[in-house]
């Protein structure tokens, strides 16, 4: 017997065009612990639960640039202390890079986020670099020498226009922490939820084929920067004092909370676990507008 074919659900604001507001921003401050306003608390309830009726759709999430979301995809992000996967960070991530257009007045403009894909792609690359037998003149993904160029993913920064960038890592598949990639030190520094989990080594460790990548990837792509190239592997630091977790699967929370508050400089310590269900609150509506509200 044919599936029928999936139907896509539309959110309330499906139409809603994302506003050009830059010149309307005075006095307009980042406050990560506002509760969402109860008439947008009501409407996604209420969308949810007429969704929750439809058998066989999907929600399609920020246009045409988004992605086609079952109900896991929200599941994952509402359940108190879900795991995230790739989808739901990159969505998360995908929103901090349009908050940094429309808030360019407002937002760090110092710095890039790539998505998950960037570790595929680049583990991709290190298969290849064992088959060529670790020969450097080799060609590295297309795919990274865009996401360097600012070409994906999309609302992509050139990195030469940028002194440090974000990345999602996921260690061994069982946790994710976020690097910090620093390109005026050439160092990388990993912001991990849970030092209790991975000894510094195996860390290291995990990190290190990214370490080793970096420089080549970056002269390929014709990567002109402010600060010469570190030649070699660059140096991997632990930052032991940021933010932890409670629970065993907010990792990828935290990781799109890191991101969030260094984009507009707060500090770290305000992400409390206390918190978490209001960020992923918070998350699940600004997604299904299609931006960040601040």
């Amino acid at each position: 017997m044919k599936r029928p074919k999936s139907v896509e659900c539309k959110t309330p604001w499906q139409r809603q065009e994302i506003p050009n507001i830059g010149e309307e921003t005075v006095g307009l401050t980042f406050d990560p612990l506002r509760p969402v306003r109860r008439g947008l608390l009501l409407e996604t309830a209420k969308f949810f639960w007429e969704w929750g009726q439809k058998e066989n759709t999907h929600v399609r999430l920020c246009g045409k640039h988004g992605v086609d979301t079952s109900h896991d995809f929200f599941i994952r992000l509402l359940t108190k202390d879900g795991w995230l996967n790739d989808t739901n960070i990159d969505m998360g991530l995908y929103l901090l890079r349009v908050r940094q257009t429309i808030y360019a007045n407002l937002v760090r403009s110092d710095w890039a986020i790539v998505d998950t894909l960037f570790q595929t792609y680049a583990a991709i690359d290190l298969q290849h670099m064992r088959l060529y037998g670790g020969k450097e003149d080799r060609t590295h993904s297309n795919a990274l020498v865009k996401m360097v160029n600012g070409k994906l993913p999309t609302w992509g920064k050139p990195w030469s226009s940028v002194k440090i960038f974000f990345m999602p890592y996921n260690v061994r598949q069982k946790h994710w922490v976020r690097l910090v990639l620093d390109l005026t030190s050439c160092e990388i520094f990993v912001y991990d939820s849970n030092i209790d989990l991975f000894r510094t080594h195996i860390l290291v460790k995990a990190v290190q084929p990214l370490a080793k990548l970096i420089t080549p990837l970056l002269e390929e792509a014709g990567y002109v920067g402010d600060f010469p190239l570190r030649k070699g592997e660059w140096p991997i630091h632990r930052v032991m004092d940021s933010a932890q977790q409670v629970g065993g699967g907010d990792c990828g929370m935290f990781v799109i909370k890191y991101c969030d508050f260094l984009s507009w400089n707060v500090e770290l310590g305000k992400i409390s676990n206390e918190a978490m269900h209001l960020f992923r609150l918070k998350l699940t509506v600004d997604l299904l507008q299609g931006c960040y509200n601040i």
